[in-house]
């Protein structure tokens, strides 16, 4: 293989736009120019060196790069986000590959140019995207450009995608600029590491209005519940329709499902994905599908499960696998009625996870999305298990889609799972890996970033060993990679003893894992992580390498924010047990201000954390002092003339006036002493659903929401000004809130008076 030295001005000589230039065709669609884009920035990172684009190759440059259809390139045989890339031996690079005509980051549109470039790039200039931004590509300095003549094809799935929360308006976020900066580098980011969208394989549960739509007509294409009703279970979620499960033997049903399918749905997919429930259906076709014997027994156990309102009472069926793997199939059989070329989408889940009879087939044309019950905690018998009910559905013939939901574990902590992953997704990859949708990217690349990068890395060079990754990883800190390195160590022995304190059912203290910060000092005691921030301090302080130290500081910022979370949810806990807010106070408005500061360093996605901590934490509390005073001895009345209507005594505020429309008014009496009545200058309310109208003394103190986003006000506190409305002796607050639509509604948390 002949080699190609390419030499590369230094600074001082300076840097000539000869050397170099990159050839585009004249009408050159969106990817095209992005690729250009990406290899042109990435180049000049590398060696200091511009690359021009062109449309017409002067033939003076030292390289020339000829970029999708300017390449003279074969891309017979290749499918979506496929390329080819071609060295050789006078200088000459070209790549291509099958490009869409839509927007390159569109995760829709087709890019094996672009893919063709980030695969140049990594192979032959050791770029790394660690994390999204510029501090998190990792782009060595080359003194002399050396390429090696030779060629190769890039390949990457039509369908793999991270799903990533991009909430702009999230009250977690405090500078909206700062947000939409970091969307954009991690939607750049997802991008570089190959995610796309190509193959219409987005498809979640679909059946979730149809008992609202059919059930009275035709209530036999729905679960047959242990007491032989055929209606949504009422011991799950209070019998939503949106989560009954189907009859899945029933053949008028599935003709049903095909015929509005090609009636309404262009794709060739069929969406037979069930409900989010398990499979409950306990008719005799339904259970002789099982294939699993004893049908009247299982019936009978199920029965008595119901009647004592187990909630799993559906555990006691076993497996219900085969059943749902007929009915994917059934649904093919239909579908190619109607058109020869369709798919069908279903879902490995709950009872219908571990694989069906022996000797089942369904083949490559029913795409089954893997969604196994792992989560955290990860040990060697779920590993085993995650291969074993795999390798079972691999054996069936069909195309497996890895459906993870376990990326959403470890809220904003260093939970250092991603040894655990590569070794699913490399057994995955080598079982009939087909697509990829995990659930979700919850954007902790402070504190979490090898993790990330390791499962990002799994989707855009899935060859490269996991010791590769690593050395990727901690080489990106330079003199203080041992550093990192050691407290990686500890974060994973840490993540590893967990084992031992989590519960049954993966629960920790009966948490999930959108509970995971109630207990996560647990796992990681806040001590670890105090000793951790200071380490990276010190060595940061230490640090010559600007980058360097800028690195540090991420993962710094992304350790000390976890660490800040630890003393607000040891704060909370006291409130919940003495209904003290004042150490919750003061450390919530202390990661709240935290956050406030670092947002700009993109080290976490505050939306993202923001909408778990709201599911627990007051948020309101944060804005209270610690002479603050919580109103009490509420009256509500439902009449639009308050002067009529009844007042009726409130025992809280903390819970909704259910299922309203109209007017409603609160009222509060209470009194204060000449030295209050001088202090306290303004209320804080802690929500409020619907229209405001607040009077102080009879005087009106604030007209209307103070918050403008109807999709936050319900939710969000907010204080008003009432400086000089206050007065010594009895004080009478009375709220009117309006609201148009009907569900719940009014002040549903508390209210209290605080210091101007």
């Amino acid at each position: 293989m002949r080699l190609v030295v390419l030499a590369v001005f230094s600074a001082a000589l300076g840097a000539f736009a000869s050397n170099g230039e990159i050839v585009l065709p004249v009408d050159a669609n969106s990817v095209e120019r992005f690729a250009a884009k990406e290899l042109s920035e990435h180049w000049l990172k590398a060696t200091g060196e511009k690359v021009e684009t062109v449309t017409n190759a002067t033939g003076a440059a030292r390289w020339t790069f000829r970029l999708g259809r300017a390449a003279a390139l074969d891309l017979s045989g290749l499918g979506v986000n496929d390329g080819r890339v071609s060295v050789s031996a006078d200088g000459i690079v070209e790549i291509a590959g099958v490009d869409g005509n839509g927007e390159a980051m569109n995760a829709s549109t087709s890019a094996g140019t672009l893919f063709g470039v980030y695969s140049f790039l990594e192979r032959k200039f050791g770029v790394r995207w660690l994390w999204p931004g510029e501090i998190g590509t990792v782009c060595p300095k080359v003194e002399r450009v050396e390429l090696s003549a030779g060629a190769w094809t890039v390949r990457h799935m039509a369908f793999s995608t991270w799903r990533a929360v991009a909430d702009v308006k999230s009250p977690g976020w405090s500078d909206k600029s700062a947000a939409r900066r970091f969307y954009a580098d991690q939607s750049l980011w997802l991008r570089r590491h190959r995610f796309s969208t190509c193959d219409r394989l987005a498809k979640g549960h679909a059946f979730t209005t149809l008992f609202n739509e059919c059930g009275r007509a035709h209530p036999e294409w729905f679960n047959e519940l242990p007491d032989g009703t055929r209606r949504c279970d009422p011991l799950y979620f209070g019998g939503r329709a949106d989560l009954v499960s189907l009859c899945a033997s029933n053949g008028d049903l599935v003709r049903e499902i095909v015929r509005r399918w090609a009636a309404k749905d262009p794709s060739d997919v069929i969406n037979g994905n069930e409900n989010d429930t398990a499979g409950k259906c306990c008719c005799a076709d339904c259970l002789a599908a099982d294939a699993v014997g004893d049908d009247a027994g299982r019936r009978a156990i199920a029965a008595a499960a119901f009647a004592a309102k187990s909630n799993n009472w559906w555990r006691v069926l076993g497996s219900v696998s085969t059943r749902y793997a007929s009915f994917w199939k059934a649904l093919l059989e239909e579908g190619r009625k109607a058109r020869q070329d369709c798919r069908v989408i279903g879902c490995i889940y709950a009872n219908y996870s571990d694989p069906p009879v022996s000797g089942t087939i369904l083949g490559k044309d029913v795409i089954l999305r893997f969604c196994p019950p792992v989560m955290y905690p990860w040990t060697d018998e779920k590993v085993e298990y995650f291969k074993n009910v795999w390798r079972g559905w691999s054996a069936t013939g069909a195309s497996l889609m890895m459906r993870p939901n376990f990326t959403l574990d470890g809220h904003n902590f260093p939970l250092a799972y991603y040894r655990r992953y590569a070794d699913c997704h490399d057994f995955a990859r080598s079982h009939g890996l087909a697509a990829v949708d995990m659930d979700s990217l919850t954007g902790t690349f402070g504190a979490n970033g090898l993790t990330t990068y390791v499962i990002a890395s799994k989707n855009s060079s899935p060859d490269r060993a996991l010791v590769a990754l690593e050395n990727d990883y901690f080489g990106a800190f330079g003199s203080s990679s041992s550093v990192v390195r050691d407290l990686y160590a500890q974060f994973e022995r840490a993540s590893e003893a967990g084992f031992a304190v989590m519960g049954p059912d993966d629960t920790i203290e009966g948490g999930r894992y959108s509970d995971f910060m109630l207990s996560a000092y647990r796992v990681f005691p806040p001590a670890m992580l105090e000793d951790a921030c200071s380490r990276l301090a010190a060595v940061r302080a230490a640090e010559k390498d600007g980058l360097v130290a800028r690195r540090l500081a991420f993962v710094e910022a992304g350790l000390r924010d976890a660490l800040l979370v630890l003393k607000a949810q040891r704060g909370f806990a006291t409130y919940q047990k003495t209904h003290d807010s004042r150490s919750f106070s003061k450390a919530y408005a202390e990661l709240l201000a935290f956050r406030k500061d670092n947002e700009g360093k993109g080290y976490l996605n505050l939306a993202s954390v923001d909408y778990f901590e709201s599911r627990h934490w007051p948020r309101h509390l944060a804005m209270l002092g610690p002479d603050a005073r919580e109103l009490e001895g509420w009256e509500l009345n439902l009449n639009p003339d308050r002067t009529v209507g009844r007042w009726e005594p409130q025992k809280s505020l903390h819970h909704w006036r259910a299922d309203y429309s109209g007017v409603g008014w609160y009222r509060c009496r209470f009194s204060l002493s000449d030295d209050d009545a001088r202090r306290f200058g303004k209320l804080v309310f802690g929500a409020v659903d619907g229209r405001p109208t607040i009077y102080l003394n009879g005087k009106v103190v604030q007209e209307g929401h103070p918050i403008d986003d109807p999709g936050l006000a319900w939710r969000m506190p907010f204080a008003v000004s009432c400086s000089g409305a206050f007065r010594a002796g009895e004080n009478e607050l009375v709220v009117r809130i309006g609201k148009k639509a009907r569900g719940r509604s009014g002040i549903h948390r508390p209210v209290y008076l605080e210091v101007e």
